[in-house]
């Protein structure tokens, strides 16, 4: 992270899955991110393969629990999981679940957890991108979006549960499937395995999740 970066105080904490680790695309979006918002210090909880629901391996509901992962100085928080509770076939449940071993049930909780964490600080959702590949015990390869898992759910289900729980609980959301323009046809160009962004990829995440950013905490704009 470059000097002016380090003199800022603002904050950034990240709870996604692989996609928001170090490991793709030379390095993510993590930097690029810090750079552009001039972030003084990022809290990087992403695991890769994660999910939110509880029972799903390395499941965010369960790393809530643990109070060192929340940061009361947050002034941003990204929340960036749901792709890995289609791809491991987590039950959806239905809204107002309370059942943490059911999607909605689990991101209701974890918003909640969030948004108490850092009460003054904005929490925003990205929802899943495009992503073409075979759900755990599937051979079946295909776009998430319209392939069913185990349970006979696609992307489509849980990408529709996260909009429903925030939209319920004041929490902006950003469409990363349509708002990076990741699809089909460019997908062998911004996605490096047809999961994750190449590094073309990310500078479209980093694009993207910059505007949102700027739009709500009115960093960049003009003082005065």
């Amino acid at each position: 992270m470059n000097e002016e970066c380090k003199k800022t105080a603002r904050t950034l904490a990240i709870y996604g899955d692989s996609i928001s680790t170090r490991d793709y695309g030379e390095g993510g979006y993590e930097a690029m991110l810090s750079q552009q918002l001039k972030i003084g210090t990022v809290y990087n909880h992403s695991v890769g393969a994660s999910a939110i629901t509880q029972g799903t391996p390395d499941c965010l509901i369960d790393a809530l629990a643990d109070k060192k992962v929340l940061h009361s100085d947050a002034d941003v928080t990204l929340l960036w999981r749901g792709t890995n509770d289609w791809y491991w076939g987590a039950p959806l449940g239905v809204p107002g679940d309370r059942n943490l071993h059911t999607f909605y049930g689990a991101v209701e909780e974890c918003v909640r957890i969030l948004q108490q964490a850092s009460p003054l600080g904005v929490l925003l959702c990205a929802l899943p991108l495009y992503r073409y590949q075979a759900p755990d015990g599937s051979t079946r390869i295909g776009e998430a979006w319209v392939t069913p898992n185990k349970r006979g759910l696609t992307m489509r289900d849980y990408d529709g549960a996260l909009r429903e729980v925030c939209r319920r609980l004041c929490v902006p959301v950003v469409d990363m499937r349509v708002e990076t323009g990741i699809n089909a046809a460019n997908a062998p160009q911004l996605l490096q395995d047809f999961v994750h962004p190449s590094k073309q990829g990310y500078l479209r995440v980093c694009s993207v999740l910059c505007r949102h950013i700027k739009a709500l905490t009115g960093w960049g704009a003009p003082l005065g």
